[in-house]
């Protein structure tokens, strides 16, 4: 399970190389962690947004979209985002 600095690092990973790009494409290797929301439908809404900033809170990543929603990302018992 990832610490407060893994989740740290990995924030400013994705602020060093992941900001202001579009994002082109996305892939769901488990639907399950999406609730009720389908691995078609959370790509149709992130394709062509850009990720403009992120915050850290606790073990969640934050990262606002360049369309005003958030994105939450959780690293889960791995300490892995694939």
């Amino acid at each position: 399970m990832p610490e407060l600095p893994d989740v740290e690092l990995y924030k400013r990973r994705l602020d060093a190389g992941a900001l202001h790009r579009a994002i082109e494409k996305v892939t769901v290797s488990d639907a399950r962690v999406l609730g009720g929301l389908s691995p078609r439908a959370l790509a149709k809404a992130l394709r062509g947004t850009a990720m403009e900033a992120s915050l850290r809170h606790g073990k969640h990543l934050l990262v606002r979209l360049s369309d005003g929603r958030w994105l939450t990302l959780h690293f889960g018992m791995t300490g892995t985002l694939q």
